[in-house]
């Protein structure tokens, strides 16, 4: 895991202090995952925080998902002395289907309404 310094000039959020060492160990489990997902040719697109998104065919996304969650408690039972951290697959979207979000529905939609009126400007233009 990372290590954190504290001086006289930097003083301790105790909560943060004591939430440093769960988010260390997170971004090991997260690197080994990447780098084992990668020798496994599992088709990682991003990291989401504390996760992974993967796109595959949909055919195959049950296979896909079976394996990376594998692979990520399995990182995580390397790090951890034996202790598997439980993954689990979630919001999965198709194409063209996308996201929808939860807490920034509101400006989403403003977001979508900027860019409708610029694609009218320019076709009036």
């Amino acid at each position: 895991g990372w290590r954190i310094q504290y001086t006289d000039r930097v003083k301790a959020n105790p909560r943060s202090a004591r939430n440093f060492p769960v988010q260390s160990w997170g971004s090991g489990i997260l690197w080994l995952t990447l780098a084992w997902a990668d020798q496994n040719q599992l088709p990682i697109s991003a990291t989401v925080h504390d996760a992974v998104l993967v796109t595959a065919p949909v055919q195959d996304l049950p296979d896909v998902e079976r394996r990376t969650i594998e692979v990520m408690e399995t990182a995580s039972a390397k790090l951890l002395d034996g202790y598997r951290v439980k993954a689990r697959a979630e919001s999965r979207v198709k194409y063209p289907g996308r996201m929808k979000p939860v807490k920034g529905a509101a400006f989403w939609h403003s977001i979508m309404r900027i860019l409708q009126q610029q694609r009218t400007f320019r076709k009036t233009a």
